[in-house]
């Protein structure tokens, strides 16, 4: 988000009310930013810690005894978990919502639009557009056209069907298949396999075989691929070798 001079034509004398705003983010450094910027634009702006959990009834009512007009989301939003506790709190609490994401076309974001986002906006947004974007969501003003709002919904549905059936598909290896898919997702080839678990490379090419026709893909790159996105957020790194 980049920041701008102050915005001018206001009357001498006349000081406007002031804008209330919820604002919650997964980065408080940068939420805290996004903050110190709203607020030199003479929003009202309290910060809620993140959602780790579904709002009960007295959260609820402590944040809209604020009297919030808008919610602000601010963050990437990587994990899975996240994004749900993200879409949660926006269903929970009854005002327009607008994202403030790094890449505002992810088909992830479907997932809070289901659940009552208005606006999906990229965080180099600059600061007079941003305040103009919450303004039009406090007026009931329509941000995200029915169809892009349609279109994102579909796509993550499609996304999110596409990625639990990919889990099956890998809850279908062994325990010794999905060994060695580790292995091959670390880099080894299917001699340094055999050598570290103690078999012939022709069963560790029969192993390869069998994760291949259980994750329906045809080539150990997609084999590979379809591993790295079952792991856990912040673990794409080297798995350790161990051999089961």
């Amino acid at each position: 988000m980049t920041t701008g001079p102050a915005g001018r034509g206001q009357t001498p004398g006349l000081r406007p009310p002031r804008v209330r705003l919820v604002l919650v983010s997964d980065q408080p450094l940068v939420g805290d930013a996004v903050r110190v910027a709203l607020e030199s634009r003479d929003f009202l702006v309290q910060a809620m810690l993140w959602p780790r959990s579904r709002l009960d009834a007295a959260a609820r009512r402590q944040v809209m005894a604020h009297r919030p007009m808008a919610g602000l989301v601010v963050g990437d939003l990587d994990d899975p978990r996240r994004r749900t506790q993200a879409a949660g709190l926006v269903s929970a609490l009854p005002m327009p919502w607008l994202l403030l994401v790094n890449d505002p076309q992810d088909v992830a974001w479907g997932e809070l639009v289901a659940a009552g986002l208005q606006a999906v906006v990229p965080t180099t947004i600059p600061l007079e557009q941003l305040v103009h974007t919450l303004h039009a969501l406090m007026a009931r003003r329509l941000v995200m056209s029915r169809a892009d709002r349609e279109r994102r919904i579909r796509e993550w549905r499609a996304d999110d069907a596409a990625r639990l059936a990919e889990e099956q598909r890998m809850r279908r290896l062994s325990p010794r298949e999905h060994s060695v898919l580790a292995l091959l997702y670390d880099g080894l080839t299917v001699r340094a396999i055999a050598d570290l678990t103690g078999v012939s490379e022709g069963t560790v090419r029969s192993q390869v075989k069998a994760v291949l026709r259980k994750l329906e893909v045809s080539s150990q790159l997609a084999a590979v691929a379809a591993y790295r996105r079952s792991l856990p957020v912040g673990r794409g790194g080297p798995v350790e070798r161990r051999p089961q």
